[in-house]
């Protein structure tokens, strides 16, 4: 008996084994893992379609293509990968979007169950749940602030005796939940997340009265022991997490206590049919290997990855260092230990990964990271843009989480070090919406690294930053190229940074052709230099393989164009400042994206500037009025029975949502549209979009009936507009 089960488990691998020798899957957020992965049957999740790979690259010969469906893909933990998922030899596997849709990874919960509170107030059950960030119909909602966004209070000083910070009698409160209330200060090139703890007053409230804030004890000394960034008076700050602050709409503010979220709906927002988003998962995606085992030829292309987490701050504050590098220890003579942040991707210990066109939003730390370990990987034509903290980072900035910041980082192990890796051609914006002091485009201790043709904007510090350490000694660093890259809008709320900013020694590094432009002092910042181009603390090269600075255009109303401090070996030659000098219209030309990539900032700019307009129709049929056929036609369109063609049909028609609501047999169905949208052409390309969706049609009319008034071959009916509560009677 034993060995007959031996036996028929041998069969069953063999028959699993024999099933996975496919060169391309296909999965849908509406398939089944018990399907073979096929266009008609997919997989329902990416981590089955991974270990069919895994099974069939046994035999596989070439690339293997994973192909995904449209549709949001939610998880509640990380999807990895590890050397076991490599492509083979020179081979490739391949993950990637299917034609022109558009799949995407969420980290996101979904918020149910809302319920008018009271003054405009709506609110939602969250018990359980952490969440720094939260997102409503697609737009980045605002946690609740005083005072309110694009504004910001200045504190008095510092006590130090105390380790307290002084601010106006009339800035503070004894609000509700008051542990949980988040001062946020800029100090020069970076903030400070600071959990208050308690305030005493001095004097009257108004009129010269002064509030002596404690924070809490983990922040605080981590705070008052640094000497850099300096804490000076009249530094900008807001307060953020009070209940109390709820007063715009748009604003969210989440009593982890109770376990209630709050929200105040925009214009127009109906909270009945609102889609609202909290970030669930830290990382969505990890590649991760080893220095003897890497990860090797694995490519993504055309996936959505949003809804990343990052909870830390609300548990322990954070103190920023610089470029998000946040402090876990500090001492008096300036000595600090930092760590970094999560990324919703990371990447260690890979080789010729390839992470092309697809879209990083909604992070809630950094979107991208290579750790450390890396070679000739590729982040290359990506959007990436509406991060909490930093855009895109490569390279370790300590060799571990207690090596001081100033200690050069240069391994015996050369495999450590991320080399030969190319950040090109990506547009990176609206980074930094949280955490202030990152960066877009970050680089710690790399060895060739190749950061072209990107197109940098809108955020509150440095564009591009490469190199760390503030040291003279050898290190892990020569040979980066920063080249051709168009940055501007950027600067626009801190200070001692630039559109693009180096550390440290690194022989043999080139800063060429970059176009930079559109940079001013915010009024909000501290007395330190901003630059186009800012060659910090010991930046520079060696007379053999200088640090090289040349043939860029910078156009800027900053403090200053370039702003060296401290700099070693650096030769700079031919850098513009003015449109009619030679060659700077040839920069202008060349920086931002290559040819190929172009069509990405229509996709970006002009689409985000302003939200999308659209317009519902509403139609209604009957179903026969028998058990059976309702029973049949609620199975098919719900989360178990509804085909993938179904869906991804109405996906690639240019239908946005469609929802269907049912009493006894009487159906209604509400379709959203792009405002301008030929209806003619989405039947047409619904009709087109797959064999099977003439199966799906007749296998619905089968369950139909016309309902009254209906005209000659027509089943779903338009429904008439009479009444319009937001905008008036409908004439």
């Amino acid at each position: 008996m034993k060995n007959l089960k031996i036996l028929l488990l041998f069969i069953f691998a063999a028959f699993h084994t024999a099933g996975f020798s496919q060169t391309e899957f296909y999965v849908s957020p509406f398939g089944d893992d018990s399907n073979p992965g096929t266009l008609e049957a997919p997989f329902q999740t990416i981590e089955k379609a991974r270990d069919a790979v895994h099974l069939s690259g046994k035999k596989a010969t070439g690339d293997i293509t994973v192909y995904l469906r449209g549709g949001t893909y939610r998880i509640d933990e990380t999807i990895r990968f590890d050397h076991l998922d490599s492509g083979k030899k020179n081979a490739k596997n391949i993950y990637q979007a299917y034609k022109d849709e558009k799949p995407v990874i969420s980290g996101g919960i979904q918020i149910m169950g809302w319920e008018l509170h009271k003054n405009g107030i709506w609110k939602a059950p969250v018990k359980g749940v952490n969440f720094r960030q939260l997102y409503v119909n697609g737009h980045r909602a605002i946690r609740s602030r005083q005072p309110n966004a694009g504004d910001f209070s200045r504190l008095k000083s510092w006590d130090m005796p105390g380790k307290r910070i002084v601010v106006g009698g009339g800035q503070i409160s004894n609000w509700n939940n008051f542990e949980q209330v988040e001062m946020v200060v800029q100090i020069f090139w970076a903030e400070s997340i600071l959990r208050l703890k308690s305030f005493e007053l001095h004097g009257p409230v108004f009129g010269g009265g002064n509030a002596y804030v404690t924070i809490q004890e983990e922040e605080r000394e981590l705070l008052f022991l640094r000497e850099n960034p300096p804490i000076l008076n009249n530094q900008a700050f807001h307060f953020e997490n009070a209940y109390e602050f709820l007063d715009q709409p748009g604003e969210w503010y989440h009593d982890r206590s109770a376990g209630w979220l709050y929200y105040k709906p925009r214009p127009g927002e109906n909270m009945t049919y609102i889609d609202i988003v909290a970030p669930g998962v830290e990382t969505l995606l990890e590649i991760e290997g080893t220095l003897d085992e890497p990860v090797r030829n694995l490519v993504f292309r055309g996936i959505g990855f949003e809804h990343s987490t990052w909870t830390y701050p609300s548990d322990h504050g954070c103190v920023n260092t610089q470029a998000g590098q946040y402090d876990v220890k500090t001492e008096s003579n300036n000595k600090q230990n930092m760590y970094r942040p999560p990324a919703g991707v990371t990447v260690t210990a890979a080789q010729n990964i390839l992470f092309e066109r697809n879209r990083f939003q909604h992070m809630g730390a950094t979107a991208i990271d290579l750790f450390y370990g890396t070679m000739n990987c590729q982040i290359t034509g990506n959007i990436v843009t509406d991060i909490s903290g930093n855009g895109i980072v490569v390279g370790k900035f300590a060799q571990d989480k207690f090596t001081e910041t100033s200690t050069p980082y240069n391994p015996d192990d050369k495999r450590k070090i991320c080399t030969d890796d190319v950040v090109n051609n990506n547009i990176v914006c609206r980074t930094g919406r949280d955490y202030f002091g990152t960066v877009g485009i970050g680089a710690g201790y790399t060895a060739g690294i190749r950061i072209e043709h990107n197109v940098v904007r809108d955020m509150p510090y440095t564009g591009i930053s490469v190199g760390w350490g503030w040291t003279f000694k050898p290190n892990a660093m020569h040979d980066n190229l920063i080249a051709y890259n168009d940055i501007s809008d950027v600067m626009n709320l801190l200070c001692d940074g630039a559109g693009i900013y180096t550390l440290s020694l690194q022989p043999g590094t080139k800063i060429v052709g970059n176009y930079i432009y559109n940079i001013a002092r915010s009024k909000w910042a501290n007395g330190s230099p901003v630059a186009g181009i800012y060659l910090d603390q010991r930046t520079g090269g060696t007379k053999e393989e200088p640090f090289v600075l040349e043939r860029n255009f910078i156009e800027v109303h900053s403090d200053k164009r370039l702003h060296f401090h401290m700099i070693g070996e650096v030769i700079t030659d031919n850098n513009y400042q003015y449109k009619s000098r030679e060659g700077a219209k040839a920069v202008m030309d060349m920086a931002g994206l290559e040819p190929g990539y172009k069509e990405l900032e229509s996709m970006v700019f002009k689409k985000e500037d302003k939200e999308t307009v659209t317009r519902d129709l509403v139609f209604m049929t009957d179903l026969k009025n028998e058990k059976e056929a309702i029973k049949k036609y609620c199975y098919y369109h719900s989360a178990e029975g509804i085909w993938p063609e179904a869906v991804h049909a109405a996906k690639a028609s240019g239908i946005e949502k469609i929802k269907i609501y049912r009493f006894g047999n009487r159906l209604v169905m509400i379709i959203t549209v792009p405002a301008d949208a030929d209806m003619d052409e989405i039947n047409r390309k619904y009709a087109e979009s797959s064999d099977r969706i003439k199966v799906w049609g007749e296998l619905m009319e089968a369950l139909q009936q016309a309902p009254d008034g209906a005209g000659d071959g027509e089943v779903w009916v338009p429904m008439e507009l009479i009444h319009d509560y937001e905008n008036g009677v409908v004439k």
